[in-house]
């Protein structure tokens, strides 16, 4: 969202388990960095790896940005949105510090959506195949 970008905020940087399509991860290899670095998985779910502090590994603490802001995953693209538990619906993050600032998008609902789908495909290629 631009007023992530904006006010410079990674708040979702700091306490995140991201997941990861094969697409993130090869536009984060095509920005220089070996996905062995960054990329764990369980049970077919990869994920972007995180430090002990469980900030992600591209966090940079000095800098308080993301240091491959423009080859982040998805998901990381999609912040402040995230799925409602209860309806299973896409929503703004209400834990946002800018929840308020972001108004409800019906592109952003359908990318979410396309996302979790995309998502959903990849894993179940993964367990089904054992490509992990």
């Amino acid at each position: 969202m631009e007023f992530c970008d904006e006010f410079e905020c990674a708040d979702c940087c700091i306490d995140a388990r991201v997941p990861l399509l094969n697409k993130d991860i090869d536009r984060i290899v095509m920005h220089g960095y070996y996905d062995a670095y960054f990329v764990d998985e369980c049970n077919g779910i990869k994920t972007i790896r995180t430090r002990d502090d469980g900030s992600c590994v591209f966090y940079n603490k000095t800098s308080g940005l993301c240091d491959v802001y423009p080859s982040r995953p998805e998901r990381c693209r999609l912040n402040p949105y995230t799925i409602c538990e209860k309806t299973h619906e896409p929503t703004v993050d209400k834990a946002c510090r800018f929840s308020q600032k972001c108004q409800e998008d019906p592109t952003m609902h359908e990318r979410m959506s396309e996302y979790l789908a995309a998502l959903q495909k990849e894993i179940e290629w993964r367990r089904r195949t054992g490509h992990f």
